[in-house]
């Protein structure tokens, strides 16, 4: 991510829920991240947005992350 924002991300814990602490559980334990364009404080709520410029930066992020992946498949 920080090749994409340029700021390099602070790895921290959530304090709130994500289906994402029950599936890594259910697979094994393996490195999980949240990685999403919405503001965590919006999560869930009435009118909860997004800003466009966090939406076309997590469109590229996801982009770069699946070309990456089928490269490695080659």
């Amino acid at each position: 991510m920080e090749k994409l924002s340029g700021t390099r991300p602070v790895t921290t814990g959530a304090t709130y829920f994500t289906h994402c602490s029950v599936l890594t559980l259910a697979l094994g334990n393996p490195p999980t991240i949240i990685l999403g364009p919405g503001e965590p404080t919006m999560g869930h709520k009435t009118d909860e947005f997004c800003y466009l410029p966090n939406i076309e930066l997590a469109l590229e992020a996801y982009t770069t992350i699946a070309r990456r992946w089928c490269e490695a498949l080659d």
